[in-house]
């Protein structure tokens, strides 16, 4: 059996990745400087680092980003426009929007440092409002309506979700969010729990 380095084998690996931005984390095998932030932030951080391009013929590659480009194509927002009017992609948000740029632009904002955080929380999170919106929410609730109409064409949804033997979305994830919560937050042997 041959023995194998696996910090070389995964500097390598990340070398030859063909992630958008992968340049941006020199060594995949270092804990990032982003890494002791809040999990929503550290979250909004990784939507940014991901990102997406534009490709010479001018479309949008997805990256499955949650900006307005992606967001609209996927029919949950109205425009897939940036309260500037340019299309409303991760790095236009960061670097060329003159609403929200991040001076310094994506390679200053992975630093963490405080102004990158701040910038994060306030501003990106503005222009990327649609992440959070409730309405997103109430637009899957629809959905499952719709399609429990398809099949229960003759019920009313509420008879439908017994029969199906389903809550409402909005039941299941408050159920999955205090499972959770007893599970790995409010146990004592969490190592959050301290």
């Amino acid at each position: 059996m041959t023995s194998v380095d696996t910090n070389t084998q995964c500097r390598e690996d990340w070398s030859l990745a063909s992630v958008v931005n992968h340049t941006i984390v020199t060594d995949p095998t270092i804990r990032q400087s982003c890494f002791h932030l809040p999990r929503h932030t550290w979250s909004l951080m990784n939507r940014f680092q991901i990102g997406n391009k534009r490709v010479s013929n001018n479309s949008v590659v997805d990256h499955r980003s949650p900006c307005h480009v992606n967001l609209h194509k996927w029919g949950l927002t109205q425009s897939p426009s940036c309260d500037c009017g340019q299309p409303q992609i991760i790095n236009h948000t960061v670097d060329t929007c003159p609403l929200t740029p991040f001076e310094g632009g994506l390679n200053l904002l992975h630093e963490a440092d405080d102004d990158a955080v701040i910038w994060l929380e306030s501003t990106a999170t503005a222009a990327l409002n649609e992440i959070n919106n409730t309405g997103q929410s109430d637009m899957l609730e629809s959905l499952q309506k719709r399609a429990l109409r398809i099949i229960y064409s003759d019920m009313e949804y509420h008879a439908s979700l017994l029969l199906a033997e389903l809550d409402t979305l909005y039941s299941r994830r408050e159920h999955l969010m205090q499972r959770f919560y007893k599970q790995n937050i409010d146990c004592s042997s969490s190592c959050l729990n301290y």
